[in-house]
């Protein structure tokens, strides 16, 4: 009897396994295997209409350098790699119209990533610009110490595969073009200020032309004020928020317009989002019945400068 059972067993499983030729045997999954009915792919015919609405997501990590673009993609981990100039950027705008990612991610390097994340919005594909300290994080806690261009690039693809940050509104040009000339007047003054700091101990010789280049910085300041007018004043949205925010007592024309290029999601944010998008907002740091203090840190960086948002918001704004 039990060489009977053995048998048997063992013709119902080559049953199961090798069907008769021309005969179709229906899978039927076991209730503990996690597979259900949509989860069942197959069919006489070939992909059931549920595997076929599944269509796979794609994400893209692009390394921005002088030089070049590596660029690395998930889940089919390729990468390839084109020059950063307007041929290999229509190359690279081509494929990625073509495989419709679901996030492209880049990281903010200063300004270097401008043309090619305006290429992209132009080209209505999901780019986001991240912060590089996020990605490195990332990077450390999946257990990727070494840093090169093509493992960079990999690194951004896997944080928008499984991060996937929020997609945001991209400034137009004329936005980046005002923060591009608000960031030219921040860099002014601090040059006007360290010439200045070095004129008193000077030498008599020396002093002469540091005070020439004195005189060159604040005809270039009022030059900066100029061109910042002839960008606000052709706006009428701009020129009614920079009247509404002239209105508040010590908001005067430099804040408001740091203001309107700085902070675009102004007036559509709430009192707490938005302080926590400048880098004001205080965070807890509380642990079981530990009470921490709450401090601010975070936040938006100033233009194309690469530092942090609270650090230029408690000297008291832009000069």
């Amino acid at each position: 009897m039990r060489r009977m059972e053995r048998d048997r067993s063992i013709c119902l499983r080559s049953e199961e396994t090798v069907p008769e030729p021309g005969r179709h045997v229906p899978h039927h999954p076991s209730p503990n295997s996690g597979q259900g009915h949509q989860a069942r792919m197959f069919t006489r015919s070939g992909y059931t209409q549920e595997a076929a609405r599944q269509t796979p997501l794609v994400f893209v990590g692009i390394d921005v350098s002088k030089a070049r673009l590596d660029v690395g993609v998930r889940p089919s981990d390729e990468r390839r790699s084109v020059p950063y100039d307007a041929h290999g950027s229509t190359t690279l705008l081509a494929q990625l119209t073509q495989v419709q990612p679901t996030r492209i991610v880049l990281e903010a390097t200063g300004g270097l990533e401008r043309p090619l994340v305006r290429a992209l919005v132009d080209a209505a594909l999901p780019v986001i610009v991240v912060n590089p300290r996020q990605v490195r994080d990332f990077a450390k806690a999946t257990g990727q110490l070494a840093k090169t261009d093509v493992l960079d690039a990999r690194v951004l693809a896997r944080f928008a595969e499984v991060i996937q940050p929020s997609l945001r509104v991209i400034p137009d040009a004329q936005t980046q073009e005002l923060a591009a000339l608000l960031a030219r007047r921040r860099q002014v003054l601090a040059m006007q200020g360290a010439e200045q700091n070095r004129l008193d101990r000077a030498p008599d010789r020396v002093r002469k032309r540091i005070e020439v280049h004195l005189r060159w910085l604040r005809a270039e300041l009022a030059r900066l004020d100029a061109d910042l007018d002839d960008v606000i004043q052709p706006s009428p949205m701009w020129r009614e928020r920079e009247d509404l925010l002239q209105s508040v007592p010590g908001i005067g024309p430099v804040m408001s317009r740091t203001m309107l290029a700085e902070l675009p999601e102004l007036g559509r944010l709430n009192r707490k989002q938005i302080a926590a998008l400048v880098g004001v907002a205080p965070f807890n740091r509380d642990s079981g019945r530990r009470r921490g203090h709450r401090t601010i840190w975070g936040g938006r960086a100033p233009g194309a400068e690469r530092c942090t948002g609270p650090r230029w918001w408690r000297r008291g704004g832009i000069p």
